[in-house]
């Protein structure tokens, strides 16, 4: 966040939060910018509606609730993503299926779909994970031989194209993250795409306690709560949509001297799309280490890069070493034979085990520092990776 926010024009962020202080029209229900965000954000990724949620998590939420699928009915999810994509599903008594993903893109393996399918698959939700499309073409032709709906998570790739076609423009819904970490942020915030009225409807009475989006009175169709993003955090995204495509180019440039640099050391697997004409987003900067460092190696390396500054983390973990399982189990959301089949289908994940072990994250805020500092994080890589593999290499003739 601390990168994008010099870049605003303060003065008319100011100008817009003073004028809804002094109207006191704080809330969306008699906002003044929500609903122009809603319309540009949307034509931007080429849908016909938006719904700004408080947060990315809660429009998945409300995606997965527009499916009207039963509890106990299953959605097939990439096994190597944000926990949000699973727990929007378990919050709702449905059984994530964890996929595996590709070695290149880092994203669902289209193939693997129909062998993780079942009677009771309802969905898939796709993650375009770092801002890296995924094989939409693919997963749309896997998901219309089975007539499943598709929900696209795109909170790591504002505006990223897969060939001619805006990431967010897919299937039968969409959602985007405006969290402090994102490309485009509020701090917190995030909106779900749709062309389908049906969809708009439900999603912007599920963010309003169930109530009929035309009516604000006491009248709630459906459980549900407040998913209602605040004016001034509106406010703050507006002008973000100005300079959000050049962003994206300039993170695409540094990226790219970045990538030439790293290329360099032999051991290091970077993030690769598959088509041609796709545009990765880059707000995340994956890098896969050695498959002999260990895990804990791995930590040891972000460390030593925390220590100096460099907002890094390590890959997420497969969502069988997280308690998020257990805990929707616990809670009576799903039952011991569906939390088997999770397991099951969790031991099939070769390649985002690897991932989950082996990836260090960088964020994209270092795509705006200097070439220096960024050849400076080239040499740290090899240097440390370097003094492993001696280190291993002596444990050997021990």
């Amino acid at each position: 966040m601390q990168e994008i926010l010099p870049r605003l024009d303060v003065e008319t962020i100011v100008c817009r939060v003073r004028e809804l202080l002094t109207q006191r029209r704080l809330w969306r229900g008699d906002g003044l910018y929500s609903r122009s965000f809603e319309e540009r954000f949307a034509a931007l990724c080429k849908r016909r509606f938006g719904a700004l949620t408080g947060n990315g998590s809660q429009a998945l939420e409300a995606a997965v609730d527009a499916l009207d699928a039963l509890p106990g009915d299953e959605i097939i999810v990439p096994a190597f993503a944000f926990i949000a994509v699973a727990a929007s599903v378990l919050q709702r008594g449905l059984v994530p299926v964890p996929v595996d993903v590709e070695e290149t893109t880092f994203n669902l393996d289209a193939t693997r779909i129909a062998a993780a399918a079942s009677e009771r698959t309802r969905a898939i939700i796709v993650a375009h994970f770092a801002g890296c499309p995924c094989e939409m073409h693919a997963i749309l032709a896997a998901a219309n031989s089975r007539d499943l709906p598709l929900i696209e998570d795109g909170a790591q790739a504002h505006f990223a194209k897969y060939g001619e076609s805006t990431v967010g423009s897919f299937g039968l819904a969409s959602c985007f993250s405006f969290q402090a970490a994102k490309t485009i942020t509020s701090g917190e915030g995030g909106i779900l795409l749709t062309d389908d009225e049906r969809v708009i409807r439900r999603t912007r009475a599920f963010i309003n306690y169930g109530r009929d989006p035309d009516d604000c009175g006491y009248d709630h169709r459906f459980l549900s709560s407040n998913a209602r993003l605040p004016e001034i955090a509106v406010a703050l995204l507006l002008d973000q949509l100005d300079c959000a495509l050049d962003d994206n180019e300039t993170r695409m440039r540094s990226y790219q001297d970045l990538a030439e640099t790293l290329q360099r050391i032999p051991e290091l697997q970077l993030q690769q799309s598959t088509q041609s004409k796709s545009t990765h987003a880059h707000s995340l900067i994956p890098v896969l280490l050695p498959a002999w460092m260990s895990r804990s190696q791995r930590d040891a390396l972000v460390d030593s890069l925390k220590r100096q500054r460099w907002p890094v983390r390590a890959g997420y973990p497969l969502l069988t070493q997280t308690g998020i399982v257990r805990s929707a189990r616990a809670r009576g959301l799903i039952s011991a034979d569906q939390e088997s089949r999770i397991e099951e289908a969790d031991r099939q994940v070769a390649v985002a085990r690897r991932l989950a072990g082996s990836l260090v994250v960088f964020n994209h805020s270092i795509l705006y520092r200097k070439p220096d500092e960024l050849a400076g994080l080239a040499e740290h890589l090899q240097r440390f990776i370097g003094e492993q593999r001696a280190s291993e290499s002596a444990l050997c003739l021990s």
